[in-house]
């Protein structure tokens, strides 16, 4: 199963520099929507960036989103969650032993 990420940003650069290095290398798509001016500054190789022209709640971000992405999961991850080395797969990994889960 393939992992894609979503990150939305409401002006988060400093954070989305410590954040996106931890989470690109975990996922097979990492998609960040900048949601106001200043919201992306550094963004690893291979990151999609979508910037929206007005702002939007958190909700149709994250719709927008998980619209753009090809994975069998999408996780949305705050700006701010680091996460640590093979956090996603073990994610993915309880996902496909417990469906309803």
């Amino acid at each position: 199963m393939t992992v894609s990420a979503v990150v939305v940003s409401h002006g988060h650069a400093d954070e989305l520099e410590r954040s996106l290095p931890a989470l690109a290398p975990q996922v097979a798509e990492l998609l960040v929507i900048a949601n106001l001016p200043g919201s992306v500054a550094v963004v690893p190789d291979g990151v999609r960036v979508l910037e929206n022209e007005v702002p939007l709640s958190f909700a149709a971000n994250v719709n927008q989103g998980v619209a753009a992405t090809r994975g069998d999961y999408v996780l949305v991850s705050n700006p701010d969650a680091v996460p640590d080395g093979g956090a996603i797969e073990a994610l993915a990994a309880f996902a496909d032993e417990h469906a309803r889960a």
